[in-house]
């Protein structure tokens, strides 16, 4: 697949509109509601860019230096740690209550099931 994926890369090519499409996002046209998206979406597109290859970053005419890499991957682990830990904290079965996992809420009363002795 490695090598498939390489014999496409001569054929690709920057065209005006994946200029546009790239410089969007960093300028989104959003409802008065969700304005404050304009902060976090730029430094989240901008990540998203750097997670391209090399050799893509390069097509967009920006430079494609191992330092972006290393920066780019302790930005994806520290974003990943900051998400990770929360949703493994409340995914866990100890952190629901106890009607959310099956067991009877403090103070509920169970009845028997219909036909049942």
């Amino acid at each position: 697949m490695v090598t498939r994926c390489r014999s496409f890369r001569p054929h690709l090519h920057i065209t005006p509109e994946a200029r546009q499409a790239l410089r969007r996002p960093f300028t989104p046209q959003m409802p008065a509601e969700l304005l404050a998206l304009r902060l976090v979406l730029p430094p989240l597109n901008a990540l998203a860019f750097a997670s391209l290859p090399r050799w893509a970053r390069r097509m967009y005419g920006t430079p494609g230096i191992p330092l972006t890499d290393a920066a780019t991957n302790v930005a994806l682990r520290a974003a990943y740690e900051s998400t990770g830990c929360r949703a493994r904290c409340c995914t866990s079965r100890s952190w629901w209550p106890p009607a959310a996992v099956g067991a009877p809420a403090p103070g509920s009363v169970r009845t028997r099931p219909s036909g049942s002795g």
